[in-house]
């Protein structure tokens, strides 16, 4: 208060002076002066001082101390102006009354010490002591020891710049049990030997004393960063701190290289102090071998016929660090060009200058290729870079002697002068084309070019090289005139924007749009068929089909019937097959007139005309060559006058044609062939053109545009799109979804004012928690109860929900609150990455606080998930009050609008359930096939009959606005929803799933493709319906390729009543395609029928018969179950109609030409919106690329690779790459395979306009292959542009591309592709086939661009048109071949495949391993890395694997610590042997030895022998190879380590042929000192028996049974084994082939993989106890109740970790959960069970298998003691584990479930005797569990439906015994009647299926599992 109020003083000085060192409180108001006085006069009063408070001249306030010395006690001065007592030495306090603790004082008072002399006192703080380090005490006499020097410092890896050091801690680090001397502190420290390194501390900190130079010292190294070099100082000359740690090792980072350091290290414990150094550790840092970066020139050289003298000269960078910086020698390296082995001339240095060195022996006139290296005490460097030089040729009188030049060439002619004599260099010894036939050598070196040719060769002029419209310069480069463009000045540029958005494919032979830049005479495509305007026709601006707001956009204006626009004459016009397109505006309708024409013939017909007829009919007529005249009219779509109208006619080659109007088909015919000999070849638009040249008289009046001509029969797809695009002339099929929040918002202010909602900042704020200020959204699937009290309520509120609470920016804490209804809960935290942070579990009771206190960590909180835990506490019913907050709940447009905000990338991805769709509720298919379905209605013969109209009629609830039914049961009763009259569907861009279900259950469900769910241009589902061209009445014309089978129920028939078959059906003889009738009732014949039709099955508009797919559904009274049982007028044939009904889906996408046009439109209403599926159709109109579906990624950077890096859950799909100063491109990344991008690809079904860009001549050319590119990676053919590949792999020269096809691939590793001065040619370090050496170094070869070393061009004149590549002399090899197919890369024109893919990922770094990787680059973080495990190639090739940089005792426990961790290579350690491996993180498997085919001969030796290789040595203790390369062996050190570490464990044996798999369980290695002998507890192959207990064998070291060696003396060296009688295999054979290991060589294999899966005990043998512990991880682990105690079964099952009311729920909330154990309750009943998650979440309720033990017998059958087989354990607590051989959920859960889920499936699954009731009941206890259901598959069952539940002590049969009991003994419970029903384990001890009665001959089984799903 006195630093607040003094005047005068600064506040800042005076805070210093004055800090708030006494009691004080906190004032809860603002500072008035009003206050301050009130608060003065309290200070007044608890301390007595002297206040003085006055108001003049402002507020004045002073608190003083003292008035005089009196007031000082005694012991000090009061001091003025202040008031302030100066104690005395000793003393201390305001008023100097309290004596400093620890004081010794003379006789005369003088004090002599303080703190018992050890520290320093706080005279301000009632004379309390701070204490010097090493000591302790409220007066410091405590003396805390000091820590001995640390033992043994010695120094492991080390290179240029690191040395890893170690040592062991101080011999009395654990001397004292204080908690302040438990453990030790390390320093280290470091000196450069040449600088002098003197042990003494400096003058200053000695000074200062040694304990406040340590504090010095201690604050810099706090300060240094991790990676700083050397930041932190020393208190001694010329040392640094190399670290300080609590670990006994650490890394010295950031030396020099080939320097001398010194290194001492120091321990201190905790609050004591440093005690002396260790002895010194000397260690000199690695000498770094010379490096060359530049070329070499050969200076001073002097050349002759045979020798060449080279001068070296020393590299810019001499290594060797400051020990060893001289160059000691130099080697010169040559040999003859294209040649692969080099030759030395070695030559020492003299005097520290290089010589020369003279290559003798040469033959005359040959090229020679040189290098220099340098060599220094670090050995040999790096190449230089390689010159060349030729000898000089051998000359005799002034005439050179008859010889070869190479490449077949030869001389014999004079020298021209002795500077050129012998050199091949001179022109005029080159071949006569040396000057392209355009000029002749002159005297000198160079070409003397002929008239209008130029260039070093005369290979370039005007006319050829710039098309005639440009000028070329000496370079080649074209200079083009006004108008032209490109590279060959070939392109028109005036063409706009607009018009490049129309479609010129490969069919197009004219495109004319009329507009006025061009003068509206233009042909757009490449042929310049330009028009001649006659007759007055003009080109009308503003006059197109989108009107005067587009005034670029012209038409053609015809103002009289003699106006016309006649096309250049050309005979391609004269096609079998044909398309006119054409917009059209006729002035008036009413007589015949002729719209277009072409050609005709000497009679004057022509070959065919588009006619407008008086009734406005479109009509296309033809002639034949005969000249009978045939006609097609679309007389049932007129034409309006003074309107434009779409007009399109097509013909195939067979005659068959089609009318469209407005891009629909409005008749269908044939029209007869056009004549092949016709006397004009000129299209007319406006008229007919007679064979004078002159116009018929029935010419057109109105306004054409757009005009396009093709030569084939174009798709309907094409042309609707053509019609679609001009009609609005941009971007019309998106479909606005709209905003998210436009759901139900409640927006929660002050609630401050209720009772139980009362402001929760106080009560947070006293925890150190807020309340977050920016929630995004709270989502729970349906409105959320805020209760009593608040300002906003609903009365739709959701019980026990889950729900998630997401932050726009992470927060550190978050604040909610229950409304005062007390259920427990669990919070789960994520971070900004979506990783789990941690749980706190907050337990039922009143106004339960839901807060992140108490949660471990402090990282920042991105999303909040609320688990319901305890729901019965107060009834069930959860609500919340949420102070500050915004709640929005999910809606939108559609399903898939909603999944894709939530889908991938977020852990709780919304659930299947109900949403606001629409705007209204329906159901949302989450899950099948990628989820975001919107069910758009439901169809039940059950209920009312409300589908009985006739679509299209009257009151037709099929295509009217009517709603019916409601979403909380869409399935078992008529539903139709808001989405089926309002969500928009995207004409070509929607997918449509239809499912048919039984009893309430979707059983089967089919997909129809996009390109045919939706036929036409309807933008609402109800459209479908609305007329008799609509779904209802007509074919849909799905091809069988566009229908997929998502599910069905069962994959075989066994005599139930409801089947299914797991064959597709699709694609039958005489398909016709999709159609539906409606009708749901058995006099209406449910004639629902949506199925794949084929006319054999009936007749009709839409065919009475039919089937989709294997989702038919057929009855049990036809003896065969086929698709011939669907014969009659239903196609529920004899079914209960009553019971079945059919559901539609929809899901829309997004479409456009660009995944990036997709991102934008997305981004632009939701900035967080992430991947999706999504229609791309790269050209805008299906005419080139058909529109496909694919997964466009959002996202953007320089690789795929790096997008992953940055997106970790990133998907498959299109990408777009960024490469600066290159441009951007959209790419396809398989990002499941690391992040691989495709560069170029082609797959079968392509287009001829795709198959045109790829061979050319219209496409194909070098500009289009190196600088734009083609294609999409969504279509069916793409290349990234050449330089796009040069700049990748000259930013990442480490890389790896594989050029794949659906049958084998070629992988080069390190590729680079040159500049376009190169022709970007083609080199790489290796190749796996050697078809690719064709293609090293190569220039890029296309038809317009010959860079091939054939004397033709290869992509042109070899074999015709063949695409663009990288040719040596033709070898068929690109990405599509001239006939039309595709080949593999790895061969010539020889395997045909129907794919081709080229791959590339970039690479972060290579070494020998990850460890030496790491050691080298301390900073080094994971990822992809290239492995050469022996740093040569020479024994492994190198590979390309993940980095992990982490270790274990095994990979499983590597992956208990880090869950996130993906596979890769990690490092093993274990009794001192460490080894590096591959880690299947997905199942937590180590990898222990593998070998596959393709191995070296080095790789070979390694594991046969002899030498060094293939020892017993090297099999137990240093192991051999690498993951990477083809053999690998974990010394067995390790496989006994792991095997013998208590856990439970499996190793499998896989290979090539997965039917050889063998699979041991609890295997055992022993150690060395028993040769490493095999055991386990059960082994899949009996071929095992006999090796059991068998001792290693290695060729050194005969362990083995037979006389002499097997590994050595059985017909050659044949690897170690665990050899019994030579009969066995190892991991190579002695033939070198490789042999499964289930028998003795029988089964040859191309590899084999030995894995390890340890699997640790689950605490408390449950995954509860797993879930209960400090860092749960989702894994396998050993379930055992009893701990190994005998009583239990254990198993190794996964604990998922995941809890909610049924498997299927957690399923679907987690669609990726695998199998395993979860925790499940409903009803306030927990239980722990196992959930089939591959089959769509079955709940296991109850299982007896055979192998059970003693005590899980008596768990089911009883003993009538105890509480075995008792009624408690059946229905209240249950039995067994989910992991043994019986177990048994309590019937309990069976009720609450059974009455939570009404419309569900049980299983009684046995042996190929399961047996399926439908809707299962169980009553509640008060009913005796009484079971029922509505249907079963098996009779036997039914007498016992209404049954109570008998066990021994509870009787409830109708039997006068007690049936558990009394009838044949102890024979389990069950719903026993009169005793002939079954049970779970029979009082045999047999198990019997629930087929027939316990005990009957055939009916047992072995094992029997009750399985559960809801609806």
């Amino acid at each position: 208060v006195a630093a607040f109020a003094e005047q005068g003083r600064g506040r800042a000085q005076l805070a210093r002076r004055y800090p708030c060192v006494w009691d004080c409180f906190c004032l809860p108001f603002a500072m008035t002066a009003l206050r301050i006085i009130a608060a003065l006069l309290v200070v007044n009063f608890v301390r007595s001082d002297v206040v003085q408070v006055g108001v003049t001249n402002g507020f004045k306030l002073s608190v003083r101390d003292c008035t005089s010395d009196a007031q000082c006690s005694g012991h000090g001065t009061c001091t003025e102006p202040l008031g302030q007592c100066t104690c005395d030495g000793g003393y201390a306090g305001g008023r100097c009354s309290l004596q400093c603790r620890g004081s010794t004082f003379a006789t005369n008072g003088t004090v002599l010490s303080v703190c018992s002399g050890h520290g320093t006192c706080l005279q301000a703080l009632s004379g309390r002591c701070r204490c010097d380090d090493g000591y302790l005490g409220r007066d410091c006499a405590t003396v805390l020891p000091v820590a001995e020097a640390p033992q043994g410092l010695q120094a492991g890896t080390s290179n240029e710049t690191a040395v890893i050091l170690s040592w062991s801690e101080p011999a009395n680090t654990n001397a004292d049990s204080s908690v302040f001397t438990q453990g030790a502190t390390y320093v280290v420290e470091g000196c450069e030997s040449a600088l002098g390194c003197d042990s003494s501390e400096s003058q200053a900190a000695l000074a200062a004393g040694s304990n406040a130079a340590a504090a010095v010292q201690h604050s810099r190294l706090r300060a240094s960063s991790p990676g700083d070099s050397h930041t932190a100082s020393s208190n001694r000359t010329n040392w640094f701190v190399v670290c300080e740690t609590t670990s006994s090792s650490c890394a010295a980072t950031g030396l020099k290289e080939g320097t001398q350091y010194v290194f001492e290290v120091k321990a201190k414990f905790r609050k004591g102090r440093f005690g002396s150094f260790s002895q010194r550790l000397t260690k000199a840092t690695a000498a770094r071998a010379p490096h060359y970066e530049e070329r070499v020139p050969l200076t001073n050289s002097s050349v002759t016929s045979n020798a060449i003298l080279v001068q070296f000269v020393a590299p810019r960078d001499i290594g060797g660090g400051s020990l060893h910086a001289r160059i000691s020698s130099y080697v010169a390296q040559y040999r003859r060009a294209a040649t692969s082995a080099w030759l030395n001339v070695s030559h020492t240095v003299q005097d520290g200058v290089p010589t020369s060195a003279n290559i003798t022996g040469l033959d005359a006139f040959t090229q020679y290729e040189i290098r220099q290296i340098a060599i220094n005490v670090a050995g040999a460097g790096n190449a230089s870079a390689i010159v060349t030089q030729r000898t000089r040729g051998v000359c005799g009188n002034g005439v050179v002697e008859s010889g070869s030049l190479g490449n077949g060439l030869s001389y014999t002619e004079a020298c021209d002068s002795a500077e050129h004599c012998c050199d091949q260099t001179s022109c005029s010894l080159k071949p006569a084309s040396h000057c392209s036939g355009h000029g002749a050598c002159t005297a000198a070196t160079a070409c003397s070019c002929s008239a209008g040719w130029t260039g070093d060769r005369c290979q370039y002029s005007d006319a050829t090289t710039c098309s005639g419209q440009g000028a070329v310069n000496e370079n080649g480069e074209c200079e083009c005139t006004a108008g032209f463009s490109g590279s060959d000045c070939s392109q028109t540029t005036s063409v706009t924007r607009f018009e490049e958005e129309l479609a010129v494919t490969a069919s197009t032979l004219g495109l004319w749009t009329f507009d006025s830049h061009d003068g509206g005479t233009h042909d757009l495509t490449e042929a310049q068929r330009h028009v001649t305007l006659e007759g007055g026709a003009t080109a009308s601006q503003g006059d197109g089909p989108l009107g005067s707001a587009f005034s670029h956009d012209a038409a053609l204006h015809l103002p009289a019937s003699s106006a016309a626009a006649r096309t250049t004459a050309s005979s391609a016009f004269n096609s079998a097959a044909f398309s006119i397109e054409l917009w059209i505006r006729p002035a008036s309708v009413g007589s015949d007139v002729t719209v277009a024409s072409y050609g005709a013939d000497s009679s004057g017909k022509t070959a065919w005309t588009l006619r407008i007829l008086a009734n406005g009919a479109a009509e296309i007529r033809s002639t034949s060559s005969g000249g009978t005249s045939s006609a097609l009219a679309a007389t049932s779509r007129p034409l309006s006058a003074n309107e434009w109208t779409h007009v399109a006619a097509t013909r195939a080659s067979d005659g068959s044609a089609v009318v469209y109007v407005n891009g629909s088909s409005a008749a269908t015919g044939t029209l007869a062939q056009a004549p092949a000999s016709l006397s004009s070849h000129f299209v007319s638009l406006g008229c007919a053109r007679q064979a004078n040249g002159n116009c018929a008289a029935d010419g057109f009046v109105g306004h054409i545009d757009n005009a396009r001509l093709s030569n084939s029969a174009l798709a309907a797809a094409s042309v609707a799109d053509y019609f679609a695009r001009r009609k609005f002339g941009a971007d019309i099929a998106k479909v606005d979804y709209g905003s998210l929040n436009s759901g139900l918002t409640i927006s929660f202010a002050e609630i401050s004012t209720t009772t139980e909602c009362n402001d929760m900042s106080s009560y947070f704020a006293s925890h150190g928690v807020f309340v977050a200020p920016t929630l995004r959204d709270v989502r729970t699937g349906s409105a959320s109860d805020s209760k009593a009290g608040s300002t906003a309520s609903c009365s739709a509120c959701n019980n026990a929900v889950s729900f998630d609470v997401y932050f726009e920016t992470p927060v550190s804490a978050f604040g909610l609150r229950s409304a005062g209804y007390g259920d427990g809960h669990t919070l789960v935290f994520f971070d900004d990455a979506n990783q789990p942070l941690g749980t706190v579990v907050v337990p039922p009771g009143t106004n339960s606080k839901l807060s992140s206190a108490g949660r471990s960590g402090s990282a920042a909180i991105r999303r909040v998930r609320v688990i319901p835990t305890d729901t019965s506490y107060y009834g069930g019913t959860v609500g919340f009050c949420i102070d500050d907050m915004k709640v929005e709940f999910a809606a939108g447009s559609s399903c898939a609008q909603l999944r894709n905000k939530h889908n991938a990338t977020d852990l709780a991805a919304l659930p299947t359930g109900i949403y606001n769709v629409a705007g209204g509720a329906t159901l949302c298919d989450m899950s099948s096939d990628g989820g975001g379905w919107t069910l758009m209605g439901s169809v039940f013969g059950g209920d009312a009959n409300r589908w009985t109209g006739a679509p299209g009629s009257s009151g037709d609830l099929w295509s009217n606005s009517d709603l019916t039914g409601a979403a909380t049961n869409p399935i078992a009763a008529d539903f139709k929803s808001r989405a089926w009259v309002d969500m928009p569907i995207a004409p070509g861009a929607t997918e449509l799933l239809f499912t048919r279900s039984f009893e309430g259950i979707e059983r089967g469900r089919a997909r129809l493709a996009h390109t045919c769910a939706v036929p036409d241009s309807r933008t609402r589902f109800t459209q479908l319906w609305s007329d008799a061209a609509a779904m209802s009445q007509r074919a849909n014309g799905c091809p069988a390729t566009s229908i997929t089978r998502i599910t069905s129920h069962l994959d075989s028939c066994d005599g139930t009543a409801y089947c299914e078959t797991s064959n597709d059906w699709i694609g039958g003889s005489s398909t016709e395609g999709v159609c539906y009738i409606g009708g749901d009732t058995d006099s209406n014949i449910f004639a629902g029928r949506f199925v794949w039709n084929q006319k054999g099955y009936g007749t009709g508009t839409c065919f009475e018969t039919g089937h989709l797919g294997g989702v038919g559904v057929y009855s049990t009274s036809h003896s065969q179950y086929t698709v011939a049982d669907i014969t009659g007028t239903n196609w529920m044939y004899n079914m209960q109609h009553s019971k079945i009904g059919v559901s539609f889906y929809m899901r829309p996408h997004e479409s456009n030409t660009t995944c990036a046009a997709v991102s934008a439109h997305l981004r632009a209403t939701n900035a967080s919106a992430v991947p999706q599926d999504a229609v791309i159709d790269a050209d805008g109109s299906g005419s080139v690329h058909e529109a496909r579906k694919t997964t466009c990624g959002l996202a953007s950077g320089r690789t795929c690779r790096t997008i992953l890096v940055a997106n970790p859950r990133a998907p498959d799909g299109v990408y777009t790459v960024d490469l600066p100063g290159i441009g951007s491109f959209e790419a396809y990344c398989d990002m499941a395979n690391g992040g691989w991008t495709m560069l170029a690809h082609t797959e079968s079904g392509y287009t001829s306009g795709e198959a045109a860009l790829v061979r050319g001549p219209s496409g194909g050319t070098y500009s289009m292959y190196t600088d734009t590119g083609y294609g999409h990676p969504a279509a069916r053919t793409s290349w990234i542009p050449l330089r796009a590949w040069t700049n990748l792999t000259s930013t990442f020269p480490h890389n790896r591309m594989r050029f794949a096809s659906s049958a084998d691939e070629v992988v080069v590793t390190n590729a680079s592709f040159g500049s376009p001065a190169d022709y970007f040619k083609f080199s790489f370090a290796e190749r796996s086939h050697s078809h690719f050496d064709h293609f090293k170094d190569r220039g890029f070869t296309t038809h317009d661009a010959d860079h091939d070393t054939s004397s033709s061009n290869c992509a042109s004149t070899n074999t015709g048109y063949n695409g663009g590549w990288w040719y040596e002399a033709c070898q068929q090899t690109s990405m599509l071949h001239n006939n039309g197919k595709l080949f593999s890369f790895s061969s010539n024109a020889g395997t045909e495949v129907s794919w081709l893919r080229v791959w590339f990922l970039e690479i972060s770094g290579s070494g020998e391993s990850c460890a030496a990787i790491k050691a080298a680059n301390a900073a080094a973080q994971p990822g992809l890395y290239a492995i050469d495990a022996d740093g040569a190639g020479s024994t492994h090739t190198t590979g390309v694997a993940y980095c992990g940089f982490l270790s274990g005792a095994d990979c499983a426990s590597i992956k208990r610590a880090h869950p996130f961790a993906p596979s890769g290579l990690y490092t093993i350690t274990a009794g001192g042997v460490s080894f590096e491996t591959e880690c299947d993180m997905d199942r937590g498997r180590t990898l222990l030895a593998f070998s596959q085919a393709g191995f070296s001969s080095g790789e070979n030796a390694l594991v046969v022998g002899p030498g060094s290789s293939g020892t017993f040595n090297a099999y137990s203790v240093t192991g051999f190879g690498h993951p990477t390369a083809n053999v690998m062996w974990m010394p067995l050190t390790l496989w006994h380590a792991m095997t013998s570490a208590g856990t439970s464990n499996r190793m499998f044996v896989q290979h090539s042929t997965s039917s050889y798999d063998i699979t041991f369980t609890q295997v055992a290695i022993s150690d060395a000192s028993s040769e490493h002998s095999i055991d386990w507890s059960a082994v899949s192959s009996s071929y095992w028996n006999e090796l059991k207990g068998m001792r290693f064998t290695t060729w050194d070291n005969d362990n083995d049974q037979w006389s002499s060696n097997c590994a050595k003396d059985n017909s050659g060296y044949n690897g170690g084994f665990w050899y019994n009688a030579c009969k066995q295999t190892s991991l190579i054979h002695r033939t070198g082939n490789l042999y499964a290991w289930n028998g003795n060589t029988d089964n040859t294999v191309t590899s084999i993989r030995i894995w390890l899966e340890t699997i640790p005990a689950a605490p408390s043998g449950s995954c509860s106890g797993v879930a209960s512990g400090p860092r749960p991880v989702r894994a396998l682990y050993t379930l055992d109740p009893d701990g190994s105690g005998g009583d239990y079964r254990s198993n190794a099952l996964l604990c998922g970790l995941r809890r909610g009311k049924t498997c299927r729920e957690i399923l679907k909330r987690t669609p990726n959960a695998p199998d395993g154990v979860y925790t499940l309750q409903i009803g306030g009943v927990i239980v722990e069970s196992y959930c089939d998650m591959t089959n769509g979440g079955w709940t296991l309720l109850a299982k007896s298998e055979e192998g059970y033990t003693a005590k899980e017998k008596l768990l089911v059958v009883g003993s009538g003691s105890g509480s075995d087989g008792t009624y408690t354990s059946y229905t209240e607590t249950g039995y067994g584990s989910a992991a043994g051989a019986t177990f048994w959920v309590p019937l309990a859960y069976w009720h609450e479930l059974t009455s939570a889920y009404p419309s569900n499936e049980m299983i009684a699954d046995a042996p190929s005797k399961a047996v399926t009731v439908t809707n299962l009941a169980i009553g509640d206890a008060a009913a005796g569990f009484t079971i029922n259901w509505a249907s079963s598959t098996n009779s036997y069952l039914n007498p016992i439906r209404g049954s109570r539940f008998t066990t021994w002590d509870r009787d409830q049969d109708t039997w006068s015994g007690n049936c558990a009991r009394t009838n044949v003994g102890y024979n389990g419970a069950f719903w026993y009647t009169s005793c002939y029903q079954n049970s779970m384990l029979h009082s045999d001890g047999k198990i019997y299926s629930w087929q027939g009665n316990g005990g009957s001959s055939g009916n047992d089984v072995a094992y029997l599992h009750l399985k559960f799903r809801e609806a």
